[in-house]
């Protein structure tokens, strides 16, 4: 008789011996007590065969509490089969199970059946995994400080217990973002997902000449080249300054439809700037002939171009200079200091209100008109030494230039007209034309170059006084 049963208990083996002990049976019943220790012998072999094919049920617990454990099919797939908790039924063949949680690398363990009974596995989810993305396509991350690819795509980040990752993400024109991970006590766990966003940006700022100062928003940040950062959604100014150079100013915003930061900005201090003082110190200051201050100045001379400065007060020489920004005319001063010479011509005369001024002097009735006449050219003749015209009969007189040249150039020119006013009673209009050189070392010919000056020379402080004391 065909015996599949047998065959679908426990194989061939134990269809064997199942066969073996029914025979003995009837043996036994025939033979009573002779087969007794016999039987005995294959009852023992049995029990041991069935212990062996025993069923044995072992119970998973995970850490965290909330894992997913799944089967590990090889056919179908990986299945679930609770959470947190689950029995599995172990037989003649192993069985692999995963443990997986997001944001942890899963634990996978093989169990293979070995004696009977019940048994508890405690499997812990031990390290971490972020998913970490970058908002800038071809951005180049770094894991520990190795490239381990672009932006474009997302990474798993493995972080070991009791150890930390540093990341970070790199392009140009943008601030490097780092993140550091942690899996240890004490620290904050680290995300399911990270994205390494790029927002900041940075413009790289190289300068010229050497030792020039980078600023940004007025705030000192280095010398000759620094990064300087511009944060999303706001504008910052950088100024770039060197002692005896005009500044360079100029301003980046990182926010939306405006005109994206330059990566790379190359200033160079062209324009010069030279403080001028002057002795004394409130003297007037022209350039190019306006006046800009009366107490020192900061002067701008362009690349390439020539500025004149003349510094001027009065009773003091008058100073002009060229400053010339171009490459053949040497380095300009960062400060020059224009010392003013006390002017001769000023501390040898005063400020009078009879200089080129008409005074009538009226002369006493009791005096002749010759005799007027002979005391008013002998006042004159005492100061001047040639009459240029003079006739009585039109009481007109007048005296040549009497030139004073003083050692810084200018050149003071005074000289004497005489009008005859009326006949009775008897009165001369006498004007004292005081001229200075508006040009060093002039001729006296030129008129063109001289202009009326408010001041006498002390010679002639007294002379229309004289004149009036001596015709009264």
């Amino acid at each position: 008789m065909h015996e599949p049963s047998c065959f679908n208990i426990s194989g061939f083996v134990y269809y064997r011996l199942i066969c073996i002990l029914r025979k003995e049976l009837k043996s036994y019943i025939k033979t009573k007590i002779p087969g007794m220790k016999k039987l005995y012998c294959i009852l023992f072999l049995l029990a041991v065969f069935l212990s062996s094919n025993a069923q044995k049920t072992v119970i998973i617990q995970t850490t965290p509490t909330d894992a997913k454990i799944l089967i590990d099919n090889p056919s179908t797939g990986p299945s679930e089969l609770g959470i947190g908790t689950a029995q599995i039924k172990l037989g003649k063949n192993p069985v692999s199970v995963i443990i997986e949680k997001e944001g942890y690398e899963p634990v996978k363990k093989t169990f293979i059946k070995s004696g009977g009974g019940e048994k508890t596995e405690q499997l812990v989810l031990r390290n971490r995994i972020v998913k970490v993305t970058s908002n800038i396509y071809d951005a180049e991350i770094f894991k520990d400080g190795v490239l381990i690819g672009k932006g474009a795509r997302e990474y798993e980040i493995l972080i070991k217990e009791n150890s930390n990752v540093t990341l970070a993400a790199k392009s140009p024109g943008f601030l490097t973002k780092t993140v550091v991970y942690y899996n240890m006590s004490g620290r904050p766990e680290p995300p399911i997902s990270d994205a390494l966003l790029l927002e900041d940006r940075v413009v790289n700022v190289t300068t010229h000449p050497a030792n020039t100062s980078i600023l940004v928003d007025g705030v000192l940040i280095g010398e000759d080249a620094r990064p300087v950062n511009v944060p999303r959604g706001s504008c910052v100014t950088v100024t770039i300054s060197k002692e005896g150079y005009a500044d360079i100013e100029k301003s980046y915003c990182n926010k939306e439809n405006m005109t994206e930061p330059a990566i790379n900005e190359v200033f160079v201090l062209k324009d010069r700037v030279v403080q001028i003082n002057t002795t004394p110190d409130n003297a007037q200051i022209k350039v190019d002939g306006k006046v800009v201050s009366n107490n020192g100045f900061k002067l701008l001379v362009m690349e390439d171009q020539c500025v004149e400065v003349e510094v001027s007060k009065e009773s003091f020489d008058t100073q002009r200079k060229n400053y010339c920004n171009t490459t053949n005319m040497g380095n300009l001063p960062i400060t020059d200091h224009i010392d003013l010479v006390e002017d001769e011509a000023w501390t040898s005369s005063i400020q009078s209100d009879q200089a080129n001024v008409n005074f009538s002097i009226s002369v006493n009735p009791t005096l002749e008109e010759e005799t007027a006449w002979k005391t008013l050219s002998q006042i004159i003749l005492d100061k001047f030494d040639i009459l240029e015209i003079t006739d009585r009969a039109t009481g007109y007189l007048r005296t040549a230039w009497h030139i004073k040249a003083f050692n810084n150039g200018t050149i003071i020119r005074t000289r004497i007209i005489v009008k005859q006013g009326n006949i009775e009673p008897l009165k001369y209009i006498v004007k004292i034309v005081s001229e200075i050189s508006i040009v060093k070392n002039v001729s006296v010919r030129e008129d063109e170059n001289f202009r009326e000056w408010d001041r006498l020379l002390k010679t002639y402080k007294d002379l229309i006084s004289e004149m009036q004391a001596r015709l009264q």
